[in-house]
């Protein structure tokens, strides 16, 4: 959390939604100077050295790029349109944890714990 909240700062980032996976994490964010692909990188990096120096491993941690839909502003600025971005994201999660506990295999521990 520390990490993201200081990306968010450094690279003036609008965070409007995040949730913090098992294995990934959506944010809902507006980049106002184009930086997306920074604020991205900085953020993997960050995190991924954090979470190697905490369970004494090294190489890296995400696999590939990461992925992003494109919201146009004018958009975003009704709220329509976030909420229904939100919702999409919030149904997404209901559906995983659904299926999760339907297999028993719910896993409620740290998520940052191997």
């Amino acid at each position: 959390m520390a990490r993201l909240a200081e990306r968010v700062e450094d690279f003036d980032v609008r965070l409007y939604l995040f949730c913090l996976m098992s294995n990934h994490v959506h944010l809902v964010c507006e980049t106002p100077e184009a930086n997306l692909g920074r604020f991205m990188q900085s953020l993997s990096t960050a995190y991924t050295v954090y979470f190697n120096l905490r369970h004494g491993r090294h190489g890296h941690l995400v696999d590939g790029r990461y992925r992003a839909k494109l919201v146009e502003y004018y958009l975003l600025a009704e709220d329509r349109r976030l909420r229904s971005l939100v919702d999409t994201i919030e149904e997404r999660l209901i559906k995983m944890r659904d299926s999760r506990n339907r297999s028993n295999s719910i896993s409620r521990a740290d998520p940052c714990d191997p």
